[in-house]
C-alpha cells in the first residue's frame, strides 16, 4: 500500500532575511504511507492502493502517513503563521568544516555551480528549521510545524488518502494543495520533507519509490537560449538534472546528522557461577574467583571503537538478586577499570527474576531516568551463557516481557553468549534480543571452552558496529533517483528497499532477508532537495513533476525480494508433513506419530472436525484443540467419494461455519484470535483418508496456492497404530478478512476396523 506526494519548484532573487519561530515540536507520531515532492509548476497528493484485489495482504497491512516540510527561498518567513519574530542570523559561503548546513553541487556539475554553505552563529539548525517550516500534518495551530492533538491516533485517521490534503489538521494555508508546491525556484533555494510512516497492524518490508516522473521545458526565454548548457528546442528539460537530492534514515528531527551521534551503551554481565565454566584466561584452566573479569576483557576492542560520544554503564547480575551498578561514565578507561574490578562469580545459576531485574535496571538507566538524553541511541549488551534460559515457560515469558519493554522503548539488545548453546537456548537468546553472538572454541561446554582471545575475535568479526550519525541511502540528482527507483511492479521495480528495525525472522520473514519494519512504531525518512548556486539560465521555465511513495509487503512468510509482476496477486505457500499439525517435532517423535510437525499456537482460533467413531458419524467445530462448541451427528456411508467440505469465516460478525456434505456446524470467532496459518489434518486407522482439491478464497477473491493442494493418510496394520498427515497453508489472515477454505473428502476403510474413536477423521483448523 502506498500514498504518493507530488510537487514542483521554479526560480528568483531576494535578500536574505529569515525569521525565528518557536522550538521544533517533537515528532512522536505514527505513520507515513508515502510522500513526494516535485520541482516545476504543478503538484498534488495521490493515494495508491497497491494491494487492490489482494485481500490477504491489504487487510493485514495498513500504512499511514504524516509529514513536515521546510523551504528556504530567502524570503521573509514562508511559514504558515506569518510571524516576524527576531531575525535569524545566517552566514553564507563558509568553509565546509564550519558549516551547519552544507549542500554541495553534484559530481557532474559545471564549474559555475557552488555549494550552499550556511552557518548560524547565534542559533541552532533546529531553529533554522523552525523558521523555514511551511507545512505539516498534523498541525493544530497552523504555524507550519508539526504537532499532535491530544489522543491523536494516526491509524484511525485518513492519513493514506487524498483526504489528507484537505484535512483540518493540515496547515490551513496549504489545505488542498500539494505537499510540495513551489512556483519560483532560484539557485540557492533548498527544501526538505521529513516523512513518517507507520505500519498499523503487522511488520512489513518497505520500499521508497519515485513514480509518475515527467519534465517539461514550458517554452524558452532569451537568457535560457543563450546559455551554453541549454539544449534548445527539441532538447530535454534540464531542471531535474540540476536539482540535487539526498535521502536518509532520519530520527524524526528533520535534520541530516551524518556525524557521530550520542550513544548510550549498557553492559549487563552475568556473574553467576555457571559463567565460570565457560570462561578461561588465554586457554588455561579457569579460576573460580572472577569470571566477570574475563567478560570485561573480552569487550575491550568493542569499547575502544565506540568513541568519545558514548556514555557507558556497567552492571552485573547474579543469582539471589546480587545485581549491582558498577560504573556510569563516558570515559572508556573508567569503564575498563570497572570491568576489571567486578565482583567474583557466585556459586549457582542465574535466576529468571535476576535476569528480569537486570533488564529492568537497564531500562531505567537508559530511558526512564535519562530524560536529558532522550534522542540518544540506546544499546544494551548482555554477556551470559545458555544457563540464563529459564526452564519454566512462565519465567521465560517474564524475561521476554522485560526484553520487549526495552525494545518498545527503542533500546537495541545484543547478546554475547558464551559456551555451547542448545537449540532451545539459542532460540531463547534470539527471541529476547536483536542480535546474538555465540562465542565458543571447544566442542564441549566446560572449563576449557572459551579463551579471551577467542571471545575478542568473535566480537570483532561478528558484531554489527554501532555507528553514530544518520545513514544516507541516496545522493544524486532528482533525475537519477526517479530513474533508478521508479515504482514499476510489472517490471519488478518497487523502489529503494529500506532496511528496517527488526530482523526478518522476528517478524515472521525469511532468515536471509533484510530487516523488516516493526508495527506500532514511527519510522522516518528525510528527503532534501537543493538547486546549487550560480546555475540558472538553462533551467528557466523548466518544470518537473514526480511522486514519492512507500510500498509495503507483509514480513511474515516473505523474503523481502518483492512480488514484482505479481503485486496484487500473491501466491499462498503450502506444504505437507507427517504427524500432528498441532505438535512440535519432538512431541511427534516421542509419541510415535511421525518425525515432523507444526508448532501451531494453542488454542487455535478455529478447530473443526469430521470423524467416525463408536457413536457413529459426527461433525463439530470449536476453538482450542477440541471442536466441542457445536457438534452434530451426520449420516454417511462408506466409501465416501469426493464429498465437498468448506470452512468459512465472515469478518463482519465472526460467524464461522464448517460444512461437510449437507451437514453444517457453526460458531462465532473473535478476529483477534487469528495468526495466519491454515491446517488440514488427515487421520486414518485401518482406512485411507484423502482431502484433495483444496482451495482458498479471501473476501471473494480466489487465491493462488503455491505448493500441494491435497493430503492423504492411510493405515492397514491390523490395529497396531494410526497414520497422521497434514497440509499447511501459510497466509497473512488476521481476522480482518472473510475467507473460505474448501476441498473434497474421500474415505475408504480396510473392512477390519475394530472400532474406537477417530477410526478416521479430518480436522480443518485456523491458527
Amino acid at each position: 500500500m502506498g500514498v504518493p506526494y507530488r510537487g514542483y519548484l521554479t526560480m528568483s532573487d531576494q535578500p536574505i532575511e529569515l525569521t525565528r519561530r518557536k522550538a521544533l515540536a517533537a515528532l512522536g507520531t505514527v505513520g507515513v504511507a508515502s510522500a513526494g515532492a516535485g520541482l516545476g509548476t504543478t503538484a498534488f497528493f495521490s493515494d495508491r492502493e497497491d494491494f487492490e484485489g489482494n485481500s490477504l495482504t491489504a487487510g493485514s497491512l495498513d500504512l499511514k502517513v504524516d509529514f513536515e516540510e521546510h523551504y528556504a527561498d530567502w524570503i521573509n518567513n514562508r511559514g504558515g503563521d506569518g510571524s516576524t519574530e527576531a531575525d535569524l542570523e545566517v552566514e553564507m559561503g563558509v568553509p565546509q568544516d564550519e558549516a551547519d548546513i552544507y549542500l554541495p553541487p553534484g559530481p557532474n556539475a559545471d564549474d559555475l555551480a557552488e555549494p550552499i554553505s550556511l552557518r548560524f552563529p547565534n542559533n541552532t539548525v533546529a531553529e533554522f528549521k523552525d523558521a523555514t517550516s511551511i507545512d505539516a500534518y498534523p498541525d493544530t495551530n497552523d504555524d507550519g510545524i508539526q504537532d499532535f492533538p491530544e489522543g491523536f491516533d494516526i491509524c484511525e485517521e485518513d492519513a493514506d488518502t487524498p483526504d489528507l490534503l484537505d484535512s483540518d489538521l493540515r496547515t490551513e494555508q496549504y489545505r488542498g494543495e500539494p505537499v510540495v508546491a513551489l512556483d519560483d525556484v532560484k539557485p540557492g533555494d533548498f527544501g526538505e520533507v521529513t516523512l513518517s510512516f507507520h505500519l498499523c497492524n503487522n511488520p512489513g518490508f518497505v520500499w521508497f519509490y519515485c513514480n509518475n516522473f515527467s519534465e517539461a521545458e514550458n517554452g524558452f526565454t532569451e537568457p535560457e537560449l543563450d546559455d551554453p548548457d541549454e539544449d534548445g528546442p527539441g532538447g530535454e528539460p534540464e531542471l531535474a538534472e540540476q536539482i540535487e537530492v539526498r535521502a536518509w534514515y532520519d530520527d524524526g528531527d528533520n535534520i541530516y546528522e551524518p556525524g557521530a551521534q550520542a550513544i548510550d551503551v549498557y553492559h549487563l554481565i552475568d556473574t553467576s557461577g555457571t559463567m565460570e565454566e565457560n570462561l578461561v584466561e588465554e586457554g588455561t584452566e579457569f579460576e573460580k574467583d572472577d569470571a566477570a573479569i574475563q567478560v570485561g576483557e573480552a569487550t575491550n576492542a568493542y569499547l575502544d571503537g565506540l568513541g568519545t560520544t558514548v556514555e557507558q554503564t556497567v552492571a552485573v547480575m547474579a543469582e539471589a538478586g546480587a545485581s549491582e551498578l558498577l560504573a556510569d561514565s563516558t570515559d572508556t578507561d573508567d569503564v575498563d577499570t570497572a570491568l576489571g574490578n567486578t565482583a567474583g562469580a557466585g556459586g549457582g545459576t542465574l535466576g529468571a527474576e535476576d535476569f528480569v531485574e537486570g533488564l529492568e535496571n537497564a531500562l531505567a538507566d537508559l530511558v526512564t531516568d535519562d530524560t536529558d538524553d532522550e534522542n540518544d541511541d540506546n544499546v544494551i549488551v548482555v554477556y551470559t551463557n545458555g544457563d540464563s534460559r529459564p526452564s519454566d515457560a512462565t519465567e521465560r515469558a517474564n524475561v521476554q516481557a522485560a526484553a520487549d519493554n526495552l525494545k518498545n522503548a527503542g533500546v537495541e539488545i545484543k547478546i554475547v553468549a558464551f559456551g555451547n548453546l542448545s537449540p532451545a537456548q539459542q532460540q531463547f537468546h534470539t527471541d529476547i534480543s536483536d542480535e546474538v553472538i555465540q562465542v565458543q572454541s571447544g566442542t564441549d561446554q566446560g572449563a576449557v571452552d572459551t579463551s579471551i582471545a577467542d571471545a575478542i575475535d568473535e566480537i570483532e568479526n561478528n558484531f554489527e558496529v554501532i555507528e553514530g550519525g544518520e545513514q544516507e541511502f541516496f545522493r544524486g540528482t532528482l533525475e537519477d533517483f526517479c530513474n533508478q527507483y521508479e515504482f514499476d511492479p510489472e517490471n519488478g521495480s518497487l523502489g529503494f528497499p529500506l532496511d528496517g528495525d527488526v530482523p526478518a525472522p522476528e517478524g515472521g520473514g525469511s532468515a536471509d532477508a533484510r530487516n523488516c519494519y516493526s508495527a506500532s512504531t514511527p519510522h522516518y525518512i528525510g528527503f532534501d532537495w537543493w538547486l546549487p548556486l550560480d546555475h540558472a539560465n538553462e533551467i528557466q521555465t523548466d518544470s518537473v513533476q514526480f511522486d514519492l511513495g512507500f510500498y509495503t509487503e507483509q514480513c511474515r512468510h516473505n523474503n523481502g525480494s518483492g512480488q514484482g509482476g505479481g503485486v496484487g496477486d500473491p501466491e499462498i505457500p503450502s506444504r505437507t508433513g507427517t504427524g500432528f499439525g498441532k505438535l512440535s517435532e519432538s512431541e511427534n517423535q516421542n509419541n510415535g506419530y511421525g518425525d515432523d510437525g507444526e508448532d501451531f499456537d494453542t488454542p487455535n482460533a478455529i478447530t473443526s472436525r469430521a470423524r467416525n467413531g463408536n457413536g457413529g458419524w459426527e461433525v463439530g467445530i470449536g476453538s482450542g484443540d477440541t471442536p466441542s462448541e457445536d457438534t452434530t451427528d451426520a449420516s454417511w456411508s462408506f466409501p465416501l467419494s469426493n464429498v465437498p467440505w468448506s470452512l468459512s469465516y465472515d469478518s463482519s460478525d465472526g460467524t464461522t461455519e464448517f460444512n461437510v456434505g449437507a451437514t453444517t456446524v457453526s460458531r462465532t470467532t473473535a478476529a483477534s484470535a487469528f495468526d495466519g496459518r491454515l491446517l488440514v489434518q488427515t487421520k486414518a486407522d485401518e482406512a485411507t483418508v484423502n482431502a484433495e482439491n483444496v482451495s482458498l478464497s479471501v473476501d471473494g477473491n480466489s487465491q493462488t496456492i503455491n505448493g500441494p493442494t491435497s493430503v492423504q493418510a492411510t493405515n492397514d496394520d491390523d490395529g497396531g497404530g494410526r497414520a497422521f498427515n497434514y497440509l499447511v497453508l501459510d497466509t497473512a489472515l488476521d481476522g480482518s478478512e472473510s475467507f473460505e477454505l474448501s476441498g473434497e473428502l474421500s474415505v475408504s476403510r480396510q473392512g477390519d476396523f475394530p472400532g474406537g474413536d477417530e477410526g478416521w477423521a479430518v480436522d480443518v483448523s485456523a491458527e
